[in-house]
């Protein structure tokens, strides 16, 4: 996994703090201890998240893709914390605590809670547990990678249309069968948009951790594929020797750069 060194920093500060408080007698000064984790939490995430609006000097940016695998890294970890029992006791003091507070501030809501709980039966111990404490910091998280994430993509197919220009243009309607296969070519017009496709795919298959590439390489061949049929198909007329061709640069010379990261590419197209 690709871990900037900030994260795993920032990590190490929470799992100290952690091993700390954790032999705290006193419930509540333990809760107050994880609500300054959280704080830290939310804290980090705005910092990310001012370091991602930088403006980026290239389509790919090592830094950009640091940011994304540091929210990975900590998503990661604290999903991992939300099930230590350490965490889910916590949060179910917690939860206790808030509710008993609610309701001595208002005697009427009290009363109106105590009738239903004879009225119904009592929550399991399963149900007080179904969430943790990290449950909104990892969906705050998580939302902020899938911008950007998106982000990434529409960037590098920003730069796929533009080199694909020539190849939307292509004649194909006037192209002639080619009764020797042996002797097909990939059209020349082609090779930019596969070499930036390539190019792109290796730069972030370097930088990102493996789950973010899983996710982006797909999200791209997706967009791809809406693009093609949308800006290559739906826009031109083929002749016989055209769309042989057409099949030809796809199966044989864009699947194969998918090829590598998913055993049938053509799933995607």
């Amino acid at each position: 996994m690709h871990v900037p060194e900030s994260a795993e920093l920032f990590i190490t500060l929470l799992l100290t703090m952690t091993e700390r408080y954790c032999h705290v007698p006193d419930k509540d000064c333990q809760v107050s201890f994880l609500e300054l984790q959280l704080e830290l939490l939310d804290d980090f995430r705005l910092r990310l998240h001012q370091l991602s609006q930088c403006q980026m000097q290239e389509t790919i940016q090592a830094s950009y893709c640091g940011i994304m695998n540091a929210i990975h890294y900590i998503q990661t970890v604290l999903e991992e914390w939300n099930n230590l029992p350490f965490f889910l006791q916590l949060y179910s003091y917690k939860k206790r605590k808030s509710m008993c507070e609610s309701l001595l501030r208002d005697t009427e809501k009290h009363l109106s809670s105590i009738k239903k709980k004879d009225l119904q039966p009592s929550t399991s111990t399963e149900e007080e547990l179904e969430t943790s404490v990290f449950d909104e910091v990892i969906g705050l998280y998580q939302h902020m990678l899938n911008d950007l994430l998106q982000t990434m993509c529409d960037r590098v197919m920003l730069d796929i249309k533009a080199k694909s220009r020539s190849y939307r243009k292509e004649k194909w309607f006037y192209m002639f069968v080619i009764e020797d296969k042996k002797l097909m070519e990939i059209s020349l017009s082609a090779y930019p948009m596969l070499e930036v496709i390539n190019s792109s795919l290796h730069s972030l298959q370097e930088l990102l951790a493996k789950p973010l590439f899983t996710k982006i390489w797909q999200q791209i061949a997706v967009e791809l594929n809406i693009y093609i049929f949308e800006e290559v198909i739906l826009q031109n007329s083929f002749s016989e020797g055209g769309a042989t061709q057409f099949h030809f640069d796809m199966t044989r010379n864009l699947f194969p750069i998918f090829g590598v990261y998913t055993t049938k590419p053509e799933n995607y197209f």
